[in-house]
């Protein structure tokens, strides 16, 4: 609606077209702008608590790494369950196999929003469902 070229994957997660670099301020002044109209969850930004965590860390390691390896996507091996929530506290970051085969595939391929179709990379457990 503000003149720049997005597309909407799968899961929500929007791409941008080619900008020329002069429209590059404008562009990201219209991003803010509907970020600010069409926010995101809060639960989705704020640091899990620790049960919900280290359920994260038991999905991700037994659920999504097999699941993105069988998508044919490299992934390293998994730091111990300390090391990640450490890593997790420390940082907001943490190993994600997820984000890994991400960082394997083309800006604009489909092939994300199939990753994301094969292997969800958060498990149903770990956010409550949102009031309504």
């Amino acid at each position: 609606e503000k003149g720049f070229p997005a597309n909407v994957g799968a899961q929500g997660g929007v791409t941008y077209g080619d900008i020329p670099a002069e429209q590059g301020p404008a562009q990201r002044r219209a991003a803010a702008s509907c970020e600010a109209e069409y926010p995101i969850d809060a639960r989705y930004s704020m640091q899990l608590p620790r049960s919900r965590a280290l359920a994260q860390y038991g999905f991700l390691v037994n659920t999504l790494a097999p699941c993105v390896e069988a998508q044919g996507y490299a992934v390293s091996t998994p730091p111990s369950e300390s090391t990640w929530m450490d890593d997790y506290y420390a940082t907001g970051q943490a190993w994600d196999p997820f984000d890994e085969a991400a960082s394997q595939i083309a800006v604009g391929s489909d092939d994300l929003d199939d990753l994301y179709q094969a292997c969800p990379p958060l498990s149903d457990d770990v956010y409550p469902p949102a009031a309504r």
